[in-house]
Order: C-alpha cells, then sequence, then structure tokens
C-alpha cells in the first residue's frame, strides 16, 4: 500500500514541479489583496481529483478555497492549510529573475511565493493526486484549505474560516517552510505578534526658534533608540527564539521643514512567545517609557495596538507529530526534528480558536535558502517532491489510524 502511493507520487513530481509554477506565475501579492484568480487555479485542480470545492469570500476578491475529500469510514479527519497571498516583489532591480517567471535553474523554482508558500500548497495537492492515483480507500476526510489574507493578519482568511465554522478537523498542518539548509524539521510552536502604533505629541513653534516647541519627533528618537536593546521579560522556550521588538518599522512625523513637529507616529512590530500577551508588553514597554519621562519633563507617548496574535503550540508527544516523524524517516531515512521559526502563522487561528492540534510549519520553504520575502525566493525541487511523498503518508497514516 505506501510502495504504492510513493510509486505514485514519483510519477506526479513533474506535475508538482508544473503546478508550483503556475502558482507562482498568478501575482496574488498582498497588499493590495486579490487571491480570486489563484483560487480558481487551485480549486479546479482539486476539482480534478476529486474533491468537492467550495470558494469562500468574505470581502471583493478576498478568495478561499475549502476543498474536501470524503473518506469511506469513521477515520480521523486531517486539514492542511496554506496561503495563496504573497508580500510585493520589492525592487525589481535586486531579482535575478522575473519574481512571476517561475524560472527553474539548478534544481530550484524562482519567484515570490515559491517558497512562502506556494510550494507547500502543491505538495498537499500533488499528495493528494497521488493517493488517488493509487486508489487508496481513506476512512477519514482530508481538507485543504488555501486561504487569503495570510500576510496581512489573516481577516479575511484563516480568521474568518475560523470564525464561521469551516474549521473542523481532528489535526491540521500548517504548510510554512520548515526546512532549514536543506534539513527537514518540523515547527511545533510559532510566536505570537503584537504590532503597536506609538504616539508622541510636543509642541508647533517656527523651526528657527526651536527652544520655543517641543520636538515630538526627537521624543519618538529617544522612544525607538531606547527599543533597540529593550528585552521583553519572558520565559525561555525550548524551541522559539526570544521575544522580539523591531521599532520604527513605519514612521511618520512632521508637516513642513520650517516647523517643529508637534506629532509623531511609529509602529514597533512585536515577537511574543508563551507567557507573553498583549497586556503584558504594554505593561514592560509602559515601564520603560516611564524612566523616560523621568528625564524628559515634557516627553508624552501614548501607545495603541493594531493587530494581535497569540503563540501557539502543539504537545511535543502529540499523535501528529509522531506520524509525521514516521513519514519523513520513510521517506528520506533521517529523524524528523523539531525547529522554531521567527515568524508568526496562521496556526495560532486554528490551535487558539479552533482547538485543533497542529503542526505550525511543516513545508519546503527553506529558512536559510528560500529567501522568503526578498529577492530571488526559491523552493528545492528534490524537497518539493520529498514533502508530496511526506504529506500523502501523513494522510495515510493520520486519516486511517483508530
Amino acid at each position: 500500500m505506501i510502495d504504492e502511493i510513493l510509486g505514485k507520487a514519483r510519477l506526479n513530481e513533474g506535475y508538482v514541479v508544473e503546478l508550483t509554477r503556475s502558482l507562482v506565475k498568478v501575482p496574488s501579492v498582498n497588499p493590495p489583496g486579490d487571491e480570486s484568480e489563484i483560487a480558481l487555479l487551485v480549486g479546479e485542480e482539486l476539482e480534478k481529483i476529486g474533491f468537492k470545492v467550495n470558494y469562500v469570500e468574505p470581502s471583493p476578491k478576498r478568495v478561499n478555497v475549502v476543498a474536501t475529500l470524503k473518506g469511506e469510514g469513521d477515520g480521523k479527519t486531517l486539514l492542511f492549510n496554506g496561503h495563496l497571498d504573497v508580500v510585493p516583489p520589492g525592487n525589481l532591480e535586486n531579482w535575478s529573475f522575473d519574481p512571476f517567471g517561475a524560472v527553474v535553474k539548478d534544481g530550484r523554482i524562482y519567484g515570490r511565493g515559491a517558497c512562502d508558500m506556494k510550494g507547500a500548497i502543491a505538495a498537499f495537492i500533488g499528495a493528494m493526486k497521488s493517493m488517488v492515483d493509487a486508489n487508496i480507500a481513506l476512512k477519514g476526510d482530508v481538507i485543504i484549505h488555501a486561504v487569503a489574507d495570510e500576510e496581512t493578519g489573516g481577516k479575511f482568511g484563516t480568521g474568518y474560516l475560523v470564525e464561521k465554522g469551516y474549521a473542523k478537523a481532528d489535526g491540521a498542518v500548517v504548510g510554512e517552510g520548515s526546512v532549514f539548509n536543506r534539513i527537514i524539521c518540523l515547527r511545533p510552536a510559532v510566536r505570537g505578534l503584537c504590532w503597536i502604533e506609538l504616539e508622541t505629541k510636543g509642541k508647533a513653534a517656527h523651526a528657527s526658534k526651536p527652544w520655543a516647541g517641543v520636538n515630538a519627533v526627537l521624543h519618538m528618537a529617544m522612544i525607538l533608540s531606547a527599543l533597540k536593546d529593550f528585552k521583553l521579560k519572558c520565559p525561555p522556550h525550548k524551541y522559539l527564539p526570544a521575544p522580539t521588538i523591531s521599532p520604527g518599522t513605519i514612521i511618520r512625523g512632521g508637516v513642513k521643514t520650517n516647523v517643529i513637529p508637534d506629532r509623531c507616529i511609529a509602529h514597533l512590530d512585536v515577537r511574543i512567545n508563551p507567557g507573553l500577551n498583549d497586556k503584558l508588553v504594554l505593561e514592560q514597554l509602559n515601564n520603560l517609557f516611564n524612566v523616560l519621562r523621568e528625564k524628559e519633563p515634557s516627553f508624552s507617548v501614548s501607545m495603541k495596538i493594531l493587530n494581535y496574535a497569540p503563540p501557539a503550540e502543539i504537545p511535543e508527544d502529540s499523535e501528529l507529530i509522531q506520524y509525521a516523524k514516521w513519514a519523513v524517516k520513510y521517506v528520506t531515512g533521517e529523524e524528523l526534528k523539531l525547529k522554531a521559526g521567527y515568524g508568526s502563522n496562521d496556526s495560532q487561528f486554528l490551535i487558539n480558536r479552533a482547538k485543533i492540534p497542529t503542526i505550525c510549519g511543516f513545508g519546503p520553504g527553506d529558512h536559510q535558502l528560500g529567501n522568503a520575502h526578498g529577492p530571488d525566493e526559491n523552493v528545492s525541487i528534490d524537497i518539493l517532491n520529498a514533502f508530496t511523498k511526506i504529506y500523502s503518508l501523513l494522510v495515510y497514516k493520520f486519516t486511517t489510524s483508530s
């Protein structure tokens, strides 16, 4: 049975490569956000192999694919989750290839989304095509969510699907990259995010008399400088890196060259681990700001949370992780390592809201070599094909286990 599945997966290697290329060629850039074309492409491929496909559109052009392949018994249901949107390509002069050309060179597919994470979606589909081609009768259902809006928070994607009751399964896999310098790993935990807007207020005056005003931009500079070396207090995590603050990812201040600015806005990207939440982050930041207030009596700052997603994790001894270890060992001969990435992803919706045991990241994107969000983003064809086989075995084991 297993050899039949893997045999079909080997025959489908070219299919997975070409499907990845087709997905990369669709510029599903977010912002502005339009997944309608790529959702249709994915839905049509899933219909060809027998999935019942539903398109969920919470806002115009923000389209999610919810596809189900029914099993023939009372086995467990496995959900695969991957996002269709990609970040903008940035400065095209920094690319060696057309970011939406899906060029194949030296065993890699290049293009925006190849690593993050259209390759994983193609591998999901290739794995299920291999199961169908091998005439495997699954006891449980397989659901594939190909979602919108992950790159800007998931409001129109996984968050919406969870809220509306589309996420019901016994286990889930988010196909975010989990390869580290060609070594296949599994991410059992994911950091949360807390995006914060800071506002400093001052007093406008003629710029020829700086002493007559209070420069809100200089006060914001004090904050950003202090945050550069500031460490949030949080219990250490076995896999996740320590919490981080990226200060001043957006900054706006001043209205005219010869006017002392009376207002300045700056954004912080804060990534947190279990043991921290949005309230504790604000509390620790406010303690820092109180120290600055003591040094500068005219100092004034307020904080507003723009987006918050808590961290999430799955127990190491979960059944799903044990089956993933088995599948990786069977396909590659290597022991599966557990390792965490730096970012946040949609697994937090599935774990924290839908209460589904979810692998937080298990996909072909390579953290060291894939250059996700950067120029010349790419995915290894060998690892892409390995994951097609791994996913198929994981489906077989999980949905047929009692």
